[in-house]
């Protein structure tokens, strides 16, 4: 079939191919498709777009899914999705002269006005339709292939010769189906102004995107028009577009906006005292309790002790006639005030000190961690200056438990050092302190105790803490040091020479004025009440 380049008669030529055969590749649709000149067929944008698309119908592969076109189906199926899976039945087109057909889908129907005639031998011979993935018989007639199906359920025989169908007899046509596909179609929707013309396979592509299809309102309001209207409607005659509120800028549908206004918190109201009108609902409170000159309000000395209470405008005069009165008022008050402050000092106070105790006492408990005290020395070069001249020797470090509920110890340290150690040492000593729970701890006191002068390198794979290891011994000699507490405390016992003072040049146990001694006891030793 060969298609030649006319303007305004486009007649197919008769085909040399008997019914039935197959075309020759001089022949094929290919070779003809290739004589057809780009303005003939209309919209050359459409068409390439729609040969790009996934959809190619005739294909060879029946597997492919190709939604919105005529797919190629095996022999004895029947594509339910496919575009033209409706049936298309013929009319006449008094618009074109040419005939027209019908392409009904679910809840549509689409009319297909070809640009030639259509020639009788794409119609089925049982449907007398167009023909939908025709099938080939013996006799070499067609029919669709969902007829050869029904044809199969009754008695096999060809409708126009009634020659014998065998089931196994019969075959999918692809070349004619190819043919059907690139029939030139007009847009179904010419009468309103389309030009489009295109090949049939591309005509669902078309319509999708075609401005002269009739949409319904995307918003639900019952408007039917041609898709070129769309955005004009939606932006101004859609009695459910979104607007916006005058007053508090929210979106509202249209037809609810009068609704809206009865509940919106910016609508202008008057105030039905005084009738000043333009008031946001949402501050119409604010006015009833501070300015509208109807509502009543209390005297402004009423915290004074005045009790009067008018509407607003009369307040003004209450109050110049009454200035000395409410003066007395104020100055009682402030009498008043002044006794219950005074009062709330002293109570203040007594809680101020309460709540220092029990910060110093938190402050002990935080230093607590499992078996262990940090005992940070601040302000370490005056406190060693002391120490030098003899001003204060010892320091003492808060008092904490070694376990809950168990020994009480306080750390002393002499930081020039202690006795003959003075001057080149640094002396530790530890002070077992009397506890409520001593009656049931084990006598005399028998824990190891690791004292560590902690290392301040920023660095932490590099310091060089200093530890020493106070192992009490419980001999008789030593059982004024160890044993349970009968006064405040018992005497110190440590080291005298826990670390020479020179090596404080060497590493960074001083910094930012500060030095920090941890105290940890042996877990094993501890007993569990």
């Amino acid at each position: 079939m060969t298609v030649s380049r006319k303007e305004d008669n486009m007649a197919p030529q008769k085909s040399t191919t008997p019914p039935g055969s197959v075309a020759s590749g001089k022949n094929s649709v290919a070779s003809s498709l290739s004589e057809v000149s780009l303005p003939e067929l209309g919209d050359s944008k459409s068409r390439s777009s729609s040969q790009a698309a996934s959809y190619v119908l005739g294909s060879s592969n029946p597997g492919t899914s190709m939604s919105g076109s005529l797919a190629e189906t095996p022999t004895g199926s029947v594509r339910a999705d496919s575009a033209l899976s409706t049936s298309v039945t013929r009319s006449a087109s008094p618009r074109c002269g040419s005939p027209a057909y019908f392409w009904r889908g679910i809840g549509d129907e689409q009319e297909i006005i070809f640009v030639k005639p259509l020639d009788p031998r794409f119609e089925c011979a049982l449907c007398k339709k167009i023909l939908r993935y025709p099938s080939i018989m013996e006799c070499g007639h067609h029919c669709c292939c969902g007829c050869m199906q029904e044809l199969m359920r009754t008695e096999p025989r060809c409708p126009i010769d009634q020659a014998k169908v065998e089931k196994a007899n019969f075959t999918t046509d692809r070349n004619l189906q190819k043919e059907i596909e690139t029939l030139f179609v007009r847009c179904s929707f010419v009468s309103a102004g389309c030009t489009w013309t295109g090949y049939l396979k591309e005509l669902q592509m078309h319509t999708e995107v075609c401005k002269y299809r009739s949409v319904v309102c995307p918003n639900e309001c019952g408007a039917n028009f041609e898709q070129r209207f769309l955005e004009g409607h939606l932006k101004s005659d859609c009695p459910r577009r979104v607007v916006h509120c005058e007053y508090c800028q929210d979106p509202i549908k249209l037809d609810e906006l009068e609704a809206h206004f009865s509940d919106c918190r910016r609508f202008k109201i008057e105030c039905t005292n005084c009738g000043t009108a333009d008031i946001p609902r949402e501050e119409l409170q604010k006015h009833l309790d501070t300015e509208c000159p109807e509502e009543m309000a209390k005297c402004s000395f009423f915290e004074a002790g005045c009790p009067f209470e008018s509407k607003r405008k009369d307040l003004k005069a209450h109050i110049t006639e009454n200035l000395e009165l409410h003066v007395d008022m104020v100055v009682m008050a402030l009498q008043t005030c002044s006794d219950a402050l005074e009062i709330h000092d002293a109570i203040l106070e007594r809680q101020s000190d309460r709540l220092i105790d029990v910060e110093n006492q938190a402050a002990v408990l935080n230093k607590i961690h499992g078996y262990q005290m940090l005992w940070k020395i601040d302000n370490y070069a005056n406190k060693m200056q002391e120490a030098e001249e003899g001003i204060s020797v010892a320091i003492e470090s808060p008092i904490f438990w070694l376990s809950r509920d168990g020994y009480r110890i306080q750390l002393s340290a002499c930081l020039n050092g202690d006795g003959k150690a003075a001057g080149e040492y640094m002396s530790l000593y530890v002070s077992i302190v009397r506890g409520e729970y001593d009656a049931l701890l084990k006598w005399p006191f028998s824990l190891p105790l690791t004292i560590s002068l902690l290392d301040h390198n920023k660095n932490p794979s590099k310091r060089k803490d200093h530890h020493q290891v106070l192992r009490p011994n419980a001999c008789v000699e030593n059982m004024p040091f160890l044993k349970r507490p009968t006064s405040s405390r018992n005497p110190a016992f440590g080291l005298v020479r826990f670390i020479r003072l020179d090596k404080f040049k060497e590493f960074e146990y001083v910094k930012n004025d500060t030095l920090f001694v941890k105290v940890q006891a042996d877990p094993k030793g501890i007993l569990k009440l």
